[in-house]
């Protein structure tokens, strides 16, 4: 019987629990300010805090149109349809923005990242025959890369979860 994951793994939960735990950990110290020098890149970082803002204030304030603001360049306003704005992000974690504030929201975003990437990764690598082990590694290569650290706080870098995600469903549906 093949399970969910499109391999024969009655046992999967398991090491589901363990790689979803490690790849929060390491997100979670990731982004402990401890780990900022080490990581901390420079540049616009508040692009995210800022499609938060325009998320709230602008689209479920305003009415607006998420992909067009009319308060940049004003009078006439600026198109944001090449603009990192990760509309998902912004509606995902809008319940913990309400209750949390935006930091702690940007702070599980990031920590999802790690995770749902080890998770993706790993399934993806099962899908293909690796063993759990190899998936594993796989998984938690893919999640703690140094590409991934360099881009810590850079979402629309960050969020290559989506990656192995696709695959694995696109060879799961073939």
């Amino acid at each position: 019987m093949r399970g969910r994951f499109g391999h024969a793994d009655a046992r999967f939960w398991p090491v589901t629990a363990c790689l979803l735990a490690v790849g929060t950990v390491c997100g979670v110290l990731l982004i402990h300010s401890a780990a900022w020098p080490l990581y901390f890149p420079r540049g616009d970082l508040a692009s995210t805090f800022w499609n938060y803002w325009w998320f709230d204030a602008g689209v479920l304030g305003r009415g607006s149109h998420p992909l067009r603001s009319d308060w940049l360049f004003h009078p006439v306003g600026a198109g944001l349809t090449f603009h990192t704005m990760g509309l998902f992000y912004c509606v995902a974690f809008w319940p913990v923005r309400a209750l949390a504030g935006a930091c702690a929201a940007y702070n599980l975003q990031i920590a999802a990242t790690y995770a749902l990437t080890t998770l993706f990764t790993y399934g993806l690598a099962r899908q293909l025959g690796a063993s759990r082990w190899g998936a594993s590694l796989a998984g938690l290569g893919a999640a703690l890369g140094r590409y991934r650290f360099a881009f810590a706080f850079q979402m629309n870098v960050l969020s290559v979860q989506w990656i192995p995600h696709y695959f694995w469903m696109l060879l799961r549906l073939l």
